[in-house]
């Protein structure tokens, strides 16, 4: 597994244990079935970041990515293929399920960022 800068090797040990589990397990899955080591962008966010990236002050609708973690965010253009995003996060919603009904992992951009990987388990 790679990162973006260099504290966030220490975000993602601050990040919930099932967070860092997942983020472990598909590294390790796409190692072994593409040859990539995955490449980590976003782990924690603060309220300000969260407010930069929606535009919104003091925004107040989902944020996982809050401390302890329960998200981990991952690069895909330039990284992974059309069809290696697509198996990826096919692979992890068929085995990591949420009990709450939604999806483990998503290929989405938020705002103007750039599209990535966003998975997220749940805390019990």
């Amino acid at each position: 597994m790679r990162f973006k800068f260099s504290g966030l090797p220490d975000e993602f040990h601050r990040a919930h244990p099932r967070a860092q589990a997942l983020a472990l397990y598909m590294d390790g899955y796409a190692l072994r079935v593409f040859g990539k080591d995955l490449f980590v962008t976003d782990v924690e966010r603060t309220q300000e970041e969260y407010d930069a990236v929606y535009h919104t002050p003091n925004y107040s609708g989902p944020r996982p990515h809050l401390p302890p973690s329960r998200a981990v965010d991952f690069r895909t253009m330039g990284e992974l293929t059309d069809s290696q995003i697509k198996a990826l996060v096919d692979h992890v919603n068929s085995f990591w399920v949420r009990s709450d009904g939604r999806l483990t992992a998503l290929h989405h951009t938020v705002a103007s960022g750039a599209p990535h990987i966003h998975v997220q388990v749940v805390v019990i």
